[in-house]
């Protein structure tokens, strides 16, 4: 079930980026609407967003994982493919692309072992985090 869940969140999270693609080029197109989470992921990022998925997925609740550990089970090729030099360049990308994961419900972000307050934004949370599927 947990395998089923997360190839949904990775359906609708391309589903979403070739959205906001349209969006880009539809003039009434809202401007909060792209402005809410602003990134758009390449295929290059959409590799990483899928190993996002399947490191997480191989942790279940109330298991978590840290972003370190996905940066760091990508290879040199890949890591090349994302246009950086090491694992520890891709380290705001996963912190941005957990925070938007956690903002859609799909995780829990944790600091010193406690759910981060989903009132707090991705500037307000400093030092290590975890993350979790949800319950």
């Amino acid at each position: 079930m947990t395998q089923i869940r997360l190839l949904l969140i990775i359906l609708v999270t391309l589903i979403r980026d070739e959205y906001h693609t349209s969006s880009e080029h539809n003039s009434t197109a809202s401007p909060t609407a792209t402005q809410q989470h602003p990134t758009h992921y390449t295929m290059e990022e959409t590799t990483l967003s899928t190993r996002f998925t399947q490191q997480l997925s191989q942790r279940a609740y109330p298991k978590t994982l840290c972003p370190s550990e996905i940066a760091r089970s990508l290879s040199a090729v890949e890591l090349q493919e994302l246009g950086v030099q090491e694992w520890r360049d891709l380290m705001p990308r996963l912190r941005s692309m957990a925070f938007e994961a956690r903002d859609r419900g799909e995780i829990e972000i944790l600091q010193r072992g406690v759910v981060v307050n989903g009132a707090c934004g991705i500037d307000d949370v400093h030092g290590p985090i975890r993350i979790r599927s949800c319950q």
